[in-house]
């Protein structure tokens, strides 16, 4: 995993990104270690410009800058 610009940026291996992503879990509503999921485009002030996402679902991780040093 690779996070960074093209100039400078930090790498890890796949599998110390897994053991770090199960050990430590955010504190979303549906969660899989440090990763959440969440309903990409919920609409609620009526605009289409991204109605097209709708029903998509999106996969963040919030502290990966931090979590990734760690790693």
């Amino acid at each position: 995993m690779y996070y960074g610009t093209v100039e400078e940026g930090i790498v890890c291996k796949t599998d110390d990104f897994l053991k770090y992503a199960i050990q430590n879990n955010c504190r979303s509503a549906i969660n899989i270690g440090v990763l959440s999921f969440q309903a990409w485009n919920r609409n609620i002030n009526g605009g289409t410009k991204s109605e097209h996402k709708r029903g998509q679902i999106q996969l963040k991780w919030g502290t990966l800058k931090q979590d990734i040093r760690k790693i």
